[in-house]
């Protein structure tokens, strides 16, 4: 099943099409908001159910987000406890990758799980860098990164985050949307690839579910 699994990655294509889905966007003051993510990360360790789809393949069992002085380690296992992968991320773009299952071990595969989380535990947003943009709806904190924006978007009669994105210049690539009162304590995550089929699902679970 895994060999199957890999075989989308010569297929991804980020290729901007014709109509941007960004045209709308206006440039707008720095709003409050902006600075949810300034703070280093909390010292905590979240588990979560993981459910992975990806052009008609399956993979689930349990994920790990710990974080310590400003890093966070994402490791995923199958319910037995072997290994799927094993991520660090902090400050700067720092990644490492501690280990991953050789099928998987594949540079399409790697940046893409890396993007996603990066969108999880809201790295692109301590840039100093950010851009500020708003359209009829939306408001919308901008982070280039990895050649590509990242969007914090929340309505602009609120200040509660509504969803986050990952795009080029012109087309959405990947839409994160959770259920919780913030994404930092998500009761349930969903990650959703707009340029091929790929999903990943996480629901949290309650301390005593798992040992660490």
């Amino acid at each position: 099943m895994l060999t199957r699994f890999l075989l989308w990655a010569p297929a991804i294509s980020f290729l901007a099409g014709c109509s941007s889905a960004y045209k709308d966007l206006a440039a707008s003051a720095k709003p409050a908001v902006a600075s949810i993510y300034s703070n280093p990360l909390p010292d905590t360790s979240i588990w979560y159910r993981a459910s992975v789809d990806i052009v008609g393949n399956h993979l689930s069992g349990l994920l790990l987000i710990k974080s310590r002085n400003d890093s966070a380690r994402i490791v995923f296992t199958n319910e037995s406890g072997f290994k799927f992968f094993d991520f660090e991320f902090g400050p700067t773009n720092y990644f490492k990758k501690h280990s991953v299952l050789p099928q998987m071990d594949k540079k399409a595969v790697i940046r893409t799980l890396q993007n996603d989380f990066l969108l999880v535990i809201g790295y692109p947003f301590r840039s100093p860098n950010l851009q500020y943009f708003q359209d009829g709806r939306f408001q919308y904190i901008a982070s280039q990164y990895d050649n590509k924006l990242a969007y914090l978007v929340y309505p602009l009669d609120s200040k509660t985050i509504d969803h986050l994105e990952l795009a080029s210049k012109r087309k959405k690539l990947v839409t994160l949307t959770f259920e919780g009162k913030s994404l930092q304590a998500a009761e349930s995550i969903k990650i959703e690839h707009h340029t091929f089929n790929m999903q990943i699902q996480l629901s949290k679970l309650k301390t005593g579910n798992v040992s660490q």
